[in-house]
């Protein structure tokens, strides 16, 4: 997965709700405007340059409306109030979410009991040097921190499987909740792993759960560039289109984040690439008003424009 861009070299140290975008004096675009147009026309390349006289065109007539900026900047956003939600968690190239058939999924059957080796695998995850006795590994795995997080969150956020389904196995709830309102399978997809996804829905976990401002498995995925993760899930029936508070869709999130793959993704998914939020921002102006070029053009090809 491709990490954040040098726009966004750091993650916020919180996940917030989505900044206010407010309308501002015209004149102050429209240096950006020509800025944006000129870089366009200087980067184009062979076979670019009628995409390019199109998009010219279309921000010269609607440069009065290119008057979008965010009231919270992207330095400001690093520091969000307490009660937001938690750190997106960077996906790197070196270590790609896990995405295999269901199939490969060993069977999860809670109501059996524990599997043979189980007791080992949840000693080792908790760092316990004694072992582990059944009833001392049934306590832990439904225990809980002050925030509310389980071991069942921190085995879905660190895309550790063969934990998830042990802690299954010996009891732990699937929806359960942390004080952001925050499940498992919200942790998993935030990790971009699949493959916990997939074991979390074979014991009935909601894929579209919310948590705080709204946000949905499918949203964590994509502002973290779970690619994978994204597809997969609306390949479950996940909605593309769903929104979190302010009216932000998976969409908005993933080129806020400069997460052009999932972008693409969601794209060729079939996600709205007008989809306007409550301040009436389209993916599309978000782009551009951010300065990022690339999807400002991938945007427009897939026929974004400004409203």
């Amino acid at each position: 997965m491709n990490g954040a861009s040098r726009k966004k070299s750091t993650q916020p140290s919180q996940s917030p709700p989505p900044p206010t975008m407010q309308k501002t004096g015209a004149d102050q675009h429209k240096g950006n405007v020509a800025r944006i147009v000129e870089r366009l026309q200087k980067n184009a390349r062979l076979g670019h340059s009628a995409m390019l006289e199109q998009i010219k065109e279309d921000l010269a007539k609607r440069k009065i409306a290119l008057n979008i900026q965010p009231t919270m900047t992207k330095a400001n956003w690093r520091s969000p109030p307490p009660t937001t939600a938690p750190p997106p968690i960077p996906v790197t190239p070196s270590s790609p979410p896990v995405y295999c058939c269901p199939m490969e999924i060993p069977p999860i059957k809670p109501r059996l009991g524990p599997k043979p080796g189980d007791l080992a695998v949840l000693q080792k995850f908790f760092g316990l040097r004694t072992p582990l006795d059944l009833e001392s590994a049934r306590r832990l795995a439904c225990s809980s921190t002050s925030d509310g997080s389980t071991p069942l969150h921190q085995a879905a956020r660190e895309s550790r499987a063969t934990e998830v389904a042990a802690l299954i196995r010996m009891g732990a709830s699937v929806e359960a909740q942390d004080a952001l309102g925050f499940r498992p399978v919200h942790k998993a997809a935030a990790a971009g792993s699949v493959h916990v996804l997939q074991l979390l829905k074979l014991v009935g976990a909601d894929l579209q759960a919310k948590g705080n401002h709204g946000y949905r498995p499918i949203h964590r995925a994509a502002m973290n560039g779970g690619m994978e993760a994204v597809r997969w899930l609306v390949e479950q029936g996940c909605s593309v289109d769903s929104t979190i508070s302010g009216g932000w869709t998976a969409l908005h999130l993933a080129v806020w984040w400069d997460r052009e793959p999932v972008v693409r993704c969601l794209l060729d998914l079939g996600a709205s690439v007008n989809y306007l939020t409550d301040q009436g921002v389209s993916p599309f102006a978000m782009a551009v008003s951010g300065r990022n070029e690339d999807l400002a053009r991938l945007l427009h090809r897939y026929g974004g424009v400004m409203e």
